[in-house]
C-alpha cells in the first residue's frame, strides 16, 4: 500500500536498495540489519518502504512512500492522505490554476534556484564536477545550501529541509547519510578541489589569512584542547585558519589545528599546507598584527606580505613611530593623502627583520587621534583616582599605573606618586598612530592600507561560519568527521558570502537581514499535480525584487 499522492525525493545511502520487480516496477528496500549465516555469507534484513517512479515531463525520479517508511524513520504519518495499492500513476486531467490541497506535496524552490545560479556563476559547480561525480556534486550543493541558509528549520532537521528543496536532485539525503558524508570527505578527497578553486579565483587578487577558535563539548577528539579562546568561552577548542580573497571576498581554503597551539607558531606549517593547494609565493598575503613575531616573519622569506606592526614588536616599533612624530616638521619624510574621507599622515622607512627586507609604513589619523586623546585622559584620571584611594601598594601592582605615573615606595609601606610628563607626552604623540610592514615595493602607502583594511572579509567570514552555520560549536564526535563537516560548512560559507554580497544594496534599502532574504526565497513554493509544477500563490513584491537581482531563471512560471 502506498501514499500515492505523496511525491518525495528518492532516498539514497548504503541502506537504501532499489530493486526492479517487473519491467516498470522499482521498489525501494531499506536494510534494517546485517548478519552472517553459518556458512559465513553476509545476509541482510530488508523491508519495502515504497516505490520509485519516473516523470518523463521533468526528467526526474520521485519516491512514493508506504507506511513502513514513516515507521522506520520515526516520522508521523501524513494527514488526509489516501492509501492505494502500488501501480502506475494516474495521468488525470491538467490542473492549471488549481489550488494546492492537503494531498499535494508542497516544495520550496526560490532559495534552491538562487544557490544553483550562484554556484554556476562562481564556477563552484564546475569545480566540484571536476573532482566529484554528478551525484556527489548534487549532494554537496544540497548540503552546502543547507549550511549556507543558516540551517533553516533547525540544525537537526536536514532531512526535512532536503525534502522541501528538491531542486538539487531527486534523492533524499538522510541524517545518517550526512554523517557518512562527513567521514568520506577527507583531506585527500578535497585537496584537488581546493587547487582548482584557488586557481579559478586568485587571478589578480590578494589573499588574507586569519585564525579563529571554535569551541566544542567533545572530550574525545585529540585536537580539541584548551587554549586562547577569542570568544572568552570556558570550553576546549579547535583553531581554524582561513584564507580569503581580498577583492572578491570569497573563502579560498581552510586548515585546522590543535586548540592549544599559538597562531604564529603554527603559521609556517599553514603556509606549507597552502603551497600544497597552489597558494604559493605568487600571492600577496595579508595578516593582522597578531602574527608579528620575528621567527614567523623569517619563515615568510621570499613571500610578498602586508602585516600589522604592533608597537610592542620586538624591534620596538614604538621608538620608530615616536622618532617620526618628533620630526613631523620634516616634510621630506612626512606626507599625507585622503583615504575614505580621512586625512592620513605617513612616513616609510626600510627595515630588516631577521633575513626579511621590508618597509615599515607609519600612519597617523587625526580623527582617530582625537578619540584616542579623550580616552587617554580618561585613563590617566582613572588611574589617579585609584591611587588616591590606596594607602599601600604592592610591587606586583605597580604595572597598573606605571604607564603614566612615577611611584616611589617608602619603607613603612606608604607610597608617593607623580605624573610622568615624558611618558604622558609620548602617549599623546602616539594617539592615532599605527604601522604596517610591507615587502612589496611596488605598492603605494595608500594601496597598502586599503589592502590591509579590506582583510576584514575573513573576519566577517568567521562570524558567518561560527554564528550562522556552525551555531558556535563544532558538533562532531569523531576525528574522521571533522574535515568533512568543515568542508561542507566551507561550501555553505561560499554560498552565503556571495549571497550577501549580491543582495547587500537591497538589504540596506529594505532594512532586512540576510536571514530575512533567505526566508523570503524559501517561501517561494510550488506543488506537483497532474504532471505539472504549480505555484501555491502569487509572488510578492520582495520575492520578485530578489529574484530580479539574483537573475533567477523563472521563465517556467509564465
Amino acid at each position: 500500500m502506498l501514499f500515492s499522492s505523496i511525491h518525495l525525493p528518492v532516498p539514497t545511502g548504503p541502506r537504501y536498495e532499489p530493486k526492479k520487480i517487473r519491467a516498470n516496477d522499482i521498489y525501494l528496500y531499506y536494510r534494517i540489519s546485517s548478519y552472517r549465516n553459518n556458512k559465513g555469507e553476509l545476509k541482510h534484513n530488508r523491508k519495502i518502504i515504497g516505490k520509485i517512479l519516473h516523470d518523463d515531463n521533468v526528467g526526474m525520479d520521485y519516491f512514493v512512500p508506504n507506511p513502513t517508511y514513516y515507521e522506520l524513520h520515526e516520522l508521523p504519518l501524513p494527514q488526509e492522505q489516501t492509501l492505494k495499492k502500488a501501480g502506475p500513476v494516474s495521468k488525470g486531467k491538467k490542473a492549471v490554476g488549481a489550488k494546492a490541497t492537503a494531498s499535494d506535496s508542497i516544495y520550496s524552490f526560490g532559495y534552491s534556484l538562487a544557490v544553483l545560479k550562484i554556484a554556476k556563476d562562481l564556477g563552484l559547480s564546475a569545480t566540484l564536477k571536476e573532482n566529484f561525480s554528478d551525484d556527489e556534486v548534487n549532494t554537496l550543493l544540497a548540503v552546502g545550501s543547507y549550511f549556507g541558509a543558516g540551517t533553516p528549520y533547525g540544525s537537526g532537521n536536514f532531512d526535512y529541509y532536503i525534502q522541501k528543496n528538491p531542486c538539487f536532485n531527486s534523492k533524499l539525503i538522510t541524517s545518517q547519510r550526512l554523517s557518512e558524508l562527513y567521514e568520506e570527505l577527507n583531506e585527500e578527497r578535497t585537496r584537488f578541489f581546493f587547487r582548482d578553486w584557488i586557481r579559478y579565483h586568485t587571478k589578480d587578487d590578494v589573499v588574507c589569512y586569519d585564525v579563529t577558535s571554535i569551541s566544542s563539548y567533545s572530550k574525545a577528539l585529540p585536537f580539541i584542547a584548551w587554549g586562547y579562546n577569542r570568544d572568552k568561552e570556558k570550553l576546549p577548542q579547535v583553531n581554524l585558519g582561513m584564507f580569503c580573497t581580498v577583492k572578491s571576498k570569497l573563502p579560498l581554503f581552510y586548515t585546522y589545528y590543535n586548540g592549544n597551539i599559538n597562531d604564529f607558531t603554527n603559521l609556517p606549517y599553514v603556509v606549507e599546507q597552502a603551497k600544497a593547494v597552489n597558494l604559493d609565493d605568487r600571492f600577496m598575503l595579508v595578516f593582522d598584527g597578531g602574527f608579528a613575531e620575528e621567527k614567523t616573519i623569517d619563515n615568510l622569506l621570499g613571500r610578498k606580505f602586508i602585516m600589522g606592526a604592533p608597537m610592542s614588536f620586538c624591534i620596538n616599533i614604538r621608538e620608530h613611530v615616536l622618532k617620526w612624530r618628533q620630526e613631523t616638521t620634516d616634510t621630506e619624510h612626512t606626507k599625507m593623502f585622503v583615504y575614505d574621507d580621512e586625512v592620513l599622515q605617513y612616513c616609510e622607512i626600510p627595515l630588516k627583520i631577521s633575513r626579511v627586507k621590508t618597509r615599515l609604513i607609519m600612519f597617523k589619523s587625526r580623527i582617530t587621534a582625537y578619540n584616542h586623546h579623550k580616552t587617554l585622559d580618561e585613563m590617566v584620571v582613572f588611574a589617579e583616582q585609584q591611587l588616591q584611594t590606596l594607602t599601600k601598594i604592592n610591587k606586583s601592582d605597580l604595572y597598573k599605573y606605571e604607564d603614566f605615573y612615577d611611584i616611589t615606595l617608602n619603607e613603612d609601606g606608604s607610597f608617593s606618586y607623580k605624573l610622568s610628563t615624558k611618558r604622558y607626552q609620548e602617549a599623546q604623540e602616539l594617539c592615532g598612530c599605527f604601522a604596517l610592514f610591507c615587502t612589496d615595493d611596488s605598492l603605494t602607502p595608500m594601496e597598502v592600507i586599503k589592502l590591509y583594511r579590506d582583510k576584514d572579509c575573513v573576519e566577517k567570514a568567521f562570524g558567518s561560519l561560527k554564528n550562522d552555520i556552525l551555531d558556535e560549536r563544532l558538533r562532531i564526535k569523531q576525528k574522521v568527521s571533522t574535515h568533512g563537516k568543515l568542508f561542507l560548512s566551507f561550501l555553505g560559507l561560499i554560498i552565503r558570502t556571495e549571497f550577501k554580497k549580491r543582495l547587500l544594496p537591497w538589504l540596506k534599502t529594505n532594512k532586512k537581514s540576510l536571514k530575512d532574504a533567505i526566508a523570503i526565497l524559501l517561501d517561494m513554493q510550488f506543488y506537483y499535480r497532474d504532471r505539472q509544477w504549480l505555484l501555491t500563490k502569487s509572488l510578492t513584491k520582495q520575492q520578485k525584487e530578489i529574484a530580479k537581482i539574483l537573475e533567477l531563471p523563472l521563465n517556467f512560471l509564465q
